[in-house]
């Protein structure tokens, strides 16, 4: 009861104190309470967030006395548990039925990375999901996104609609110049194959954006 106890609040933490508390108890798994306490402060520190926490790599951890390969393994198993969850949550109807649990899932793979990483989320005919790759990982502050490499990977999966997923390790969620050029030049290339861009969504550091819900994507495409 308690392991579900702990998943079902993770989804909706809103704050640091939540962050503290759901770290706290993943860590007390395997420390006692005092320890469990002072690790959870001493993340939180470094990282600045649960999601930060959760992303970063095992040699990160080195330097915190009393932590171990342990609980690296409860983090990547509570990571993999969260996405799993998310992902149920989409797949049940067609996607953007429910944009926050879009936004939910989405934050699962890309809330704290340090790095910009870009995502298809693909989907049939009636918007429904049928798979999630990541196609890139960049630097600090960009990604490199090929036209020809999406389209190969929607066509191979027989996607009829996809949606551009990506994040912006500087925290802030509104689409850069770029991001909304690049948007618009794969929604041409999507027309022209029979593949439309169902939305761009932008993780930032609190905010998620969408190009959809923002009136930023062609006409026929929001209808």
């Amino acid at each position: 009861m308690r392991t579900k106890r702990l998943i079902a609040d993770i989804p909706g933490l809103q704050g640091p104190d939540e962050d503290f508390t759901l770290l706290k108890n993943i860590i007390r798994q395997h420390r006692g309470a005092r320890d469990s306490a002072r690790m959870a402060g001493k993340l939180l520190e470094r990282f600045g967030g649960l999601g930060q926490v959760l992303h970063a790599r095992d040699q990160d951890f080195n330097d915190i006395e009393g932590f171990g390969p342990d609980i690296c393994e409860a983090f990547r198993t509570t990571r993999a548990i969260v996405r799993a969850v998310s992902q149920g949550a989409i797949s049940r109807r067609p996607l953007l039925d429910n944009i926050d649990a879009v936004f939910a899932y989405c934050r699962t793979w890309l809330a704290g990375e340090r790095r910009e990483q870009f995502h298809l989320i693909l989907l049939d005919k009636a918007l429904r999901l049928i798979g999630h790759e990541c196609l890139q990982i960049g630097t600090v502050d960009h990604v490199t996104v090929y036209p020809r490499e999406v389209m190969h990977c929607a066509i191979s999966r027989c996607a009829s609609a996809i949606v551009l997923v990506h994040n912006h390790p500087s925290g802030n969620s509104r689409p850069s110049a770029a991001d909304i050029a690049m948007t618009r030049q794969l929604e041409m290339i999507g027309r022209h194959m029979g593949i439309a861009i169902a939305d761009h969504i932008i993780v930032g550091e609190a905010e998620t954006f969408s190009f959809a819900g923002n009136g930023l994507l062609n006409e026929s495409m929001q209808a």
